[in-house]
């Protein structure tokens, strides 16, 4: 489930991204999507941690 959790963060961050590029008439080059899905389904891995250690 952690997975799963930590990917759908990462995709939903990277669409949130090149949705706002579009509305500004900006590109995002693919290295820079691709480290946005990274950084952020890395950091809600380690947020699910903070809360399965708290609960």
């Amino acid at each position: 489930m952690p997975l799963v959790y930590s990917a759908t963060i990462g995709l939903g961050y990277s669409a949130k991204t090149v949705l706002e590029a579009k509305q500004n008439d900006k590109k995002v080059s693919n290295e820079e999507i691709k480290k946005i899905a990274k950084d952020y389904a890395k950091n809600a891995r380690q947020e699910k941690r903070i809360l399965v250690l708290q609960v």
